[in-house]
């Protein structure tokens, strides 16, 4: 079964803390889906993960079948990224 968003043993580490350890998990297109945890239980680190915003230390998250790749606008910094940037946003009208 392909998924819209699938986590294969996904890990986040920085330094020696695990924010997010060995996470596996498949959510079918049009899945309602929602993630509840306390404060630092990585939740945002998946969501960051999901996005490009952050690299994986461990394990695969596939988008729709294919691997998620990052791209180098999505690569800098946050405080170097121009706003308008179609790439980041090209639903944004400018």
């Amino acid at each position: 079964m392909t998924y819209a968003v699938e986590f294969q043993n996904v890990s986040r580490l920085y330094g020696d803390v695990r924010a997010v350890d060995g996470v596996s998990i498949g959510i079918r297109d049009g899945e309602f889906f929602s993630m509840l945890g306390p404060s630092g239980s990585g939740k945002t680190t998946c969501l960051r993960l999901i996005a490009g915003f952050e690299q994986l230390s461990g394990g695969t998250i596939h988008i729709f079948g294919s691997a998620g790749q990052r791209t180098a606008a999505l690569a800098a910094g946050c405080e170097y990224r121009v706003p308008g940037l179609r790439a980041i946003s090209p639903h944004v009208d400018p």
